[in-house]
């Protein structure tokens, strides 16, 4: 999952034309957060997969690395690596449920069970900000802002709502595609859900099946 983490940051810089409309991984905001969190659902456009790493602490970041390596100890009280989310659809009128297609789900990826051990979780969240800071000067050279939807002024003062949550949203679509292919990042993502025996049959939980 790293590498193809690693793969897209480099497709991304040598593709670097950028916008709103194409960016492949961002931050979403808090208030795109909150949302979420409420609504159960992932309604970004391009959704195949978000993830919930929240920034480590000095002495995990010091050295990238830490004395308690044990994921075992880690795992105790640690949410389900991953939960699907459906995503928002419009309403079908005078058309019965069970006549529809099934809603289209995106996993959400929970980054301190998907990298129990701390050095391991310090080299996502750099890869992260590596491909953030990558899609940024992307914007930035387009004209756009360089940060986005993730954060905006108003007298000087940040506003909480559109300040960055500690999610990462990966989007693949028609737009995305034709800056890099997110899409081999989305399948290492799931291959992880799967070793971890998420997605069988027979799987209880919000865990698909």
């Amino acid at each position: 999952m790293l590498q193809e983490l690693e793969l897209l940051s480099e497709s991304l810089r040598c593709a670097p034309q950028g916008s709103l409309e194409n960016t492949v991984f961002r931050r979403v905001t808090r208030a795109e957060w909150a949302e979420i969190k409420t609504s159960g659902r992932i309604p970004q456009p391009g959704a195949v997969a978000l993830l919930v790493v929240p920034p480590l602490n000095h002495k995990e970041t010091s050295n990238g690395r830490d004395s308690d390596e044990s994921p075992s100890r880690t795992r105790i009280n640690l949410p389900p690596l991953s939960l699907l989310h459906g995503t928002r659809i419009e309403d079908h009128e005078g058309v019965r449920p069970e006549a529809l297609l099934s809603t289209p789900q995106v996993p959400l990826y929970n980054g301190l069970a998907l990298f129990p051990c701390r050095s391991m979780r310090w080299k996502l969240y750099r890869s992260f900000q590596k491909a953030l800071l990558i899609e940024r000067r992307a914007r930035w050279r387009q004209g756009g802002p360089s940060r986005g939807a993730e954060r905006s002024l108003d007298s000087g003062a940040k506003v909480v709502r559109d300040q960055a949550s500690h999610a990462y949203l990966l989007r693949s679509d028609e737009n995305t595609v034709w800056r890099a292919d997110s899409v081999p990042l989305a399948i290492a993502l799931w291959r992880v859900r799967i070793w971890e025996g998420q997605g069988w049959e027979g799987d209880m939980g919000n865990y698909g099946g």
